[in-house]
């Protein structure tokens, strides 16, 4: 005889087939009777029979059959041979499938990075996720790419619907000095949690969550001698914690949202450790006039609870910004597709975060820049009727304020106050969006006329939200 402790997860007490085989060949079938919980088995077995299967046929309804087969002796009798898939497989009894999908993407720095997203689901959530993405950086003939594990739990009462726990990291290279021919790598890596809490009543449109995680940001820097050359590479890394409730209500007409998040960092700078803990709060409002159309806008403030270098003439890493690009994105939490550029296509990437106006000046300016305090008002509208070819023009207008300190506080606050408005046009589905300022308030004039960019095209910026294509994000969202 063969004991066998059988688990039934479900609510339903449904009765199951219990089939021994040898190989494929079935032997015996025993019924068992419904049951809850955990339950042993004392299964009398055919000779030489080499594996024991709950319901081979797929006669009932079960979910997850990774665990449905069993062999009868040796070691890791639950092992499933692998086998690839491309795309997507569902669940299998017999295999193990590791999907895979090739991958082929660009930046300033790896050039064309081919390479294989491998995975083991996608849909329907399982206990267990991994996703693996190797590339070959071309320009670099390196390795790059990311990970990621979690696991998930569910319940089917109480306050919190779903828990996730787990590790995600990613490695790419971000800054390129051409005279002296080096290039620069990052990694970040570390853990998260989520907390999806049950919305009440079942049929509400109101979902919440608490993200909290710690990341390590391992950055390459370059060192120099006193005479100002080259003499190498050395690794140094920051931690970041941060703990973010959002809150969505995804009505058709009037949604809304808030998210309050808590900041806290520890980097060396100069010979001294700085420390800050920042908050924030965001919300996103709409209000429908018609079908399909909505006046929308966007809130944030962002400050800091402690910085020590408050008060200093220089902004490090977590400092505020009313335009985020990729030279500010200090935790690297968005892809660019060159972080450093100071001209050019690439440089006029942005990204909608932190003040979300629409002003790439580039690394060579600290204005838009606060070690204290930015406010920012977003809004755009769709226009009442569709314009010819379907085209998606909207305008908007932004207006943010920053806290300067030190060096960089102004006689008058009123210096740091900036306004725009322009407009807006949706691509490729609402993926790519091209932002065209064409009134400025006058010290964005004149700071754009120090930048070279005194033509109303030269203004145009552009973004794309490549961290959004996540399947696995997007299947949480929906």
């Amino acid at each position: 005889t063969l004991e066998l402790t059988v688990e039934n997860k479900g609510q339903v007490a449904a009765p199951f087939p219990l089939v021994v085989q040898r190989d494929t060949q079935v032997l015996q079938t025993h019924w068992i009777d419904g049951f809850t919980g955990r339950k042993t088995i004392e299964l009398p077995l055919a000779e030489r029979a080499t594996h024991v299967h709950i319901d081979p046929d797929h006669t009932t309804l079960d979910l997850y059959r990774h665990d449905n087969l069993m062999r009868t002796r040796g070691i890791l009798r639950k092992a499933r041979p692998l086998r690839p898939s491309l795309l997507w497989h569902l669940e299998s009894d017999e295999y193990a499938f590791v999907n895979w999908v090739p991958v082929l993407s660009w930046d300033r720095y790896d050039g064309l990075m081919p390479g294989l997203g491998l995975y083991n689901a996608i849909d329907p959530p399982r206990p267990y996720e991994w996703q693996l993405v190797p590339q070959w950086s071309v320009r670099q003939h390196e390795l790059v790419g990311m990970a990621r594990l979690q696991r998930h739990w569910w319940w089917r009462s109480g306050p919190v619907r779903q828990l996730t726990l787990g590790w995600s990291g990613r490695t790419y290279h971000y800054f390129e000095n051409a005279a002296w021919q080096y290039t620069l790598r990052y990694a970040r890596q570390g853990l998260f949690l989520r907390l999806a809490f049950r919305q009440k009543p079942p049929t509400s449109l109101f979902r919440h969550q608490l993200d909290a995680a710690w990341t390590w940001i391992h950055e390459e820097q370059a060192r120099f001698d006193t005479l100002g050359n080259f003499t190498g590479k050395a690794w140094a890394r920051r931690p970041v914690a941060r703990l973010v409730w959002t809150g969505s209500n995804r009505r058709p007409i009037n949604p809304w949202s808030l998210q309050l998040g808590l900041e806290g960092s520890r980097l060396d700078y100069f010979q001294q450790t700085h420390r800050y803990v920042r908050l924030w709060l965001e919300g996103r409002f709409a209000y429908t006039y018609a079908s399909k159309r909505h006046l929308a806008a966007r809130l944030f403030v962002g400050t800091f609870l402690h910085n020590t270098a408050a008060q200093r003439g220089f902004i490090l890493p977590g400092a505020w910004n009313l335009t985020a690009q990729g030279f500010n994105d200090y935790a690297y939490d968005r892809f660019f597709a060159d972080r450093w550029a100071d001209s050019g296509l690439w440089s006029r990437q942005i990204a909608m975060a932190e003040g979300g106006m629409k002003v790439a000046l580039g690394p060579a300016y600290l204005q838009g820049q606060s070690n204290r305090l930015v406010v920012a008002l977003n809004l755009e509208a769709d226009l009442p009727k569709k314009l010819p070819l379907g085209l998606a023009i909207k305008p908007y207008f932004d207006l943010g304020y920053y806290e300067g300190a030190g060096i960089f506080q102004p006689d008058d606050w009123r210096d740091n106050l900036w306004w725009q408005g322009g407009l807006m046009l949706d691509m490729l589905g609402k993926q790519l969006k091209l932002y065209l300022p064409l009134i400025n308030s006058d010290n964005l004039e004149m700071l754009y006329d120090q930048s070279g960019r005194s033509t109303v095209w030269s203004r145009l910026v552009w973004t794309v939200p490549f961290e959004t294509y996540d399947p696995w994000r997007l299947r949480e969202e929906f």
